[in-house]
């Protein structure tokens, strides 16, 4: 498996630019990472909440994660592909396009709307893993998704704790350190928000204001 490449820094999560005509803009993306980059961002997450992906059309995220991809300066930033989807046929699809245009990590959500149980959510994450070979990292976002997950449950554990999942993007206070630890499972920590399954030597990447994402050397 795609070992972690070096992700530390300030990752922004970009938003969806729009033309007049109501298209989606490459240029009006690109300048975007320009002044980013120019302030100190070190990668951005593409096609995630800040870009409105649950109202994005399918064509609209993939020309998104090309747009990212085609910039002109790519060999200054990492890329980070949001492929949430409620189906994993279309999360795996959004994964491949992700990988196939060189991108660095991908993030999902876990599948929204009709609250599947734990053992499904781990199976989800655990074919997007299988199918595409790049890092995986869990958004846990329960106000948005409906879905609270349960590190209680054997199939989540096991999620974050054998390499299915490189790191966690949290939004909810169920995850946090004493709970990881009562349940043996490793965790740094950098942030009271963002946690990770990994023990070892770590970086740090931050996205936003306070989320943080602790990632393996």
């Amino acid at each position: 498996m795609k070992k972690m490449q070096d992700m530390g820094g300030f990752f922004v999560a970009a938003v969806t630019p729009y033309d007049e005509q109501g298209k989606f803009s490459a240029p009006a993306l690109h300048k975007l990472m320009d002044k980013t980059i120019a302030e100190g961002a070190k990668g951005f997450l593409i096609g995630g909440s800040s870009a409105e992906c649950p109202l994005l059309t399918h064509e609209e995220r993939v020309e998104g994660l090309q747009a990212a991809a085609q910039y002109e300066n790519r060999e200054k930033t990492k890329l980070m592909a949001s492929v949430a989807a409620i189906s994993t046929d279309e999360a795996i699809e959004y994964a491949k396009t992700a990988k196939a245009l060189g991108y660095d990590a991908m993030i999902s959500t876990v599948p929204y709307y009709y609250k599947f149980g734990m053992k499904a959510i781990s199976a989800y994450y655990g074919a997007l893993r299988e199918a595409v070979d790049l890092p995986l990292f869990l958004y846990n976002f329960p106000g948005n998704t409906g879905v609270e997950l349960d590190i209680a449950d054997d199939h989540i554990r096991g999620m974050l704790t054998d390499g299915t999942i490189a790191g966690v993007k949290c939004f909810a206070l169920a995850f946090n350190r004493s709970s990881l630890s009562l349940w043996g499972i490793p965790w740094r920590i950098n942030s009271a928000l963002m946690l990770s399954r990994l023990a070892r030597t770590i970086n740090c990447c931050r996205l936003a204001s306070s989320r943080i994402f602790p990632l393996e050397s």
